[in-house]
């Protein structure tokens, strides 16, 4: 198969050092798992326009924690404190929990949240 691995991800993450806003599109990708998303995390987390879309790569709960951990933190050290974020998480079923994505409350002024099947049925954000 040609699916973007985890190892894709993170060369890719590593070529945004001085990006500041971005468009990413990793539908569809199944290789990417949790060290994949959290260099991601990490990398996007200091951009101040973020859109990534994740549709269909099988994402887990536990992805989506490492994930907005990453974000979160990496936002941290910015010290800005507006972004704006548009994420698409659809067509993942495996995903249950909102509580991995509580950190992008933290993270986000702006946020546009797609989770349309997926096992997600409620949605808590701190922040």
């Amino acid at each position: 198969s040609n699916h973007i691995t985890d190892t894709g991800v993170q060369h890719i993450s590593q070529g945004l050092e001085s990006v500041q806003s971005v468009y990413l599109n990793f539908d569809s990708n199944k290789g990417i798992t949790n060290a994949g998303l959290a260099t991601l995390g990490a990398a996007l987390g200091r951009m101040r326009e973020v859109n990534c879309c994740l549709n269909d790569v099988d994402l887990q709960d536990d992805y989506v924690q490492a994930f907005s951990e990453h974000l979160s933190t990496s936002y941290a050290k910015t010290g800005r404190t507006t972004n704006t974020c548009c994420l698409t998480l659809s067509e993942n079923p495996s995903l249950h929990t909102t509580g991995q994505l509580g950190n992008l409350g933290q993270f986000c002024s702006t946020l546009s949240l797609n989770l349309e099947r997926t096992g997600i049925t409620s949605v808590g954000l701190e922040g």
